[in-house]
């Protein structure tokens, strides 16, 4: 049950990156294991971890959904299907970074578990 991400198996997950954009990724996911260090559980965990990386980044070809690139974003997410939160006036709530989130109900949540206004600083 080896729960360990090895550059070996990294680069076998998203082997549809170029070597250049794989070493920066790799080196990007240590930096940020070296301040919040993350250790899954299981083989399941890990797996779970991976996909979800995978899926929202496109294969770790983004870090921002695609909308946010050409500034489509900016009419998307601001109704809440979750209420009562409600969007800040120009703000833009897409999804950005390895676990993305997305509207403002979710981006009010994740804020108030890291102690963040994440509502005005989105």
């Amino acid at each position: 049950n080896d729960t360990s991400l090895t550059r070996e198996r990294f680069d076998c997950i998203f082997d549809q990156l170029d070597s250049s954009a794989r070493d920066k990724r790799w080196q990007g996911l240590q930096e940020a294991l070296s301040m919040v260090p993350f250790q899954a559980q299981n083989r399941d965990e890990l797996i779970m971890f991976l996909a979800h990386v995978s899926h929202e980044t496109d294969g770790l070809k983004t870090y921002q959904e695609y909308c946010g690139q050409s500034g489509a974003c900016a009419n998307d997410y601001q109704d809440s299907w979750c209420p009562p939160v409600q969007a800040e006036p120009g703000k833009e709530y897409y999804g950005r970074g390895w676990f993305q989130l997305s509207w403002p109900c979710n981006y009010n949540a994740a804020g108030q578990a890291l102690g963040v206004d994440l509502l005005k600083k989105s």
